[in-house]
């Protein structure tokens, strides 16, 4: 089994202090999900996108997986696995972010007349997300390249 773990180091504030972050990935999804099972976290952590899924790990969780065999790589490095990962026969096509939210769902049995997901688009217009204001966005974008 080869886990892998960068020292991406990222700040975060998932809860009330800020913590630095680092991704837990492997050669396989199984390997992943076995690895991530014996380090005590949680399915519903993982961060499944095509070619880069992976864990996100706090810095203490990053020693603990380092203490438990997972080989210790640059954030360099870890994009090489994900590259390598992607031209891999088989693998997953990169997908655009629009499709990665629109594949979610999906995946999760959730259809566009799901009433939690038209639920969420009328909440995200009462914010002010929604056509109106992509359209003033493309008119603003429009003045400034005539301006």
């Amino acid at each position: 089994m080869t886990v892998y773990v960068d020292d991406a180091n990222i700040a975060a504030t998932p809860a009330p202090r800020t913590s630095r972050w680092s991704h837990l990935s492997a050669d396989t999804r199984a390997e992943l999900h076995e690895f991530a099972g014996a380090l005590g976290l949680r399915r519903e952590w993982f961060q499944d996108a095509p070619a880069t899924w992976h864990y996100d790990l706090s810095e203490g969780k990053r020693a603990r997986a380092i203490q438990l065999g997972a080989e210790a790589v640059t954030w360099c490095e870890g994009a090489d696995i994900i590259r390598e990962r992607r031209a891999r026969p088989g693998a997953a096509k990169h997908q655009s972010v629009r499709e990665q939210i629109t594949a979610r769902p999906e995946a999760a049995g959730i259809g566009p007349d799901d009433p939690g997901l038209r639920q969420w688009a009328r909440h995200n217009a009462g914010l002010g997300i929604g056509p109106a204001t992509r359209s003033r966005l493309r008119e603003a974008g429009r003045e400034a390249e005539a301006g």
